[in-house]
């Protein structure tokens, strides 16, 4: 359970974030070699630029670790898969980590927001049943609370809310 210490880093805000690199290892459950490749803006995706380039439409996709797809070399994620359908007029952006719920991936956009990073004109949210999990920072075997997640909520306004998560020591 949680994210792979070897590509991911604590962060007080979100909990923990893609570190950039290119990752080769064996991925045990999958059986299998993996290279994997985190980008300059700690995206699971080829390098990219902030700026859409004229001409080009942005699809961000955004999701945990069904979008991110750890046990996948980087051509053989979904959104390898979509850039590689959709041609060069796309660009198609893995914006996603392993367990993250809902409430990291906005925290993820808005920083990447705040970055410069242009979203694109489309966005597709990947939501599993296991993000509920997740947004409330449950662990899947036994229900305990994760420390390490945050918690989210919305509250009556329909501002989302945090709590946690716990600084690392």
């Amino acid at each position: 359970p949680g994210p792979n210490s070897t590509w991911y880093q604590h962060d007080d805000t979100i909990g923990w974030i893609p570190k950039p690199g290119h990752y080769s290892f064996f991925h045990v459950p999958a059986f299998r070699r993996v290279d994997l490749t985190i980008n300059e803006f700690g995206l699971r995706n080829r390098p990219i630029t902030a700026k859409v380039a004229a001409g080009q439409t942005r699809v961000s996709v955004v999701g945990d670790s069904f979008v991110f797809g750890a046990a996948l070399s980087d051509g053989e994620t979904l959104t390898a898969r979509m850039q590689s359908l959709a041609g060069d007029k796309y660009d198609i952006v893995n914006i996603s980590a392993e367990r993250y719920g809902t409430g990291q991936e906005i925290r993820l956009l808005e920083r990447l927001k705040a970055k410069g990073f242009q979203l694109g004109s489309k966005l597709i949210l990947a939501f599993f049943t296991n993000d509920i999990l997740d947004n409330l920072a449950l662990t899947y075997d036994g229900l305990k609370t994760d420390l390490r997640q945050p918690r989210f909520g919305v509250d009556a306004t329909g501002r989302l809310t945090q709590v946690g998560p716990e600084p690392a020591g």
